[in-house]
């Protein structure tokens, strides 16, 4: 019996931005890192929701600077022109 593969929330997300940014298609993501669609697909969904909750956050706490640097750093600059 095979073992079970664990991945660790960076590696999710850096994954899930891989594909949020367009650069690698969904289908060579899961290719190169063996993963199926499905799984993508839910890592995509829960990184999604897990970013609103912490927008959440940082605006109820009037952090915009935080949530700014934290955007700055992990979105590529061609989505703020």
């Amino acid at each position: 019996m095979a073992k079970r593969r664990n991945f660790t929330p960076d590696f999710k997300a850096q994954v899930v931005l891989e594909d949020l940014t367009g650069v690698k298609s969904p289908a060579g993501i899961c290719r190169e890192h063996r993963l199926r669609s499905q799984t993508l697909s839910r890592w995509k969904v829960e990184f999604l929701e897990r970013l609103v909750e912490h927008c959440y956050y940082f605006i109820n706490l009037q952090h915009l600077d935080m949530l700014e640097a934290i955007v700055l750093q992990h979105v590529p600059e061609r989505y703020f022109t």
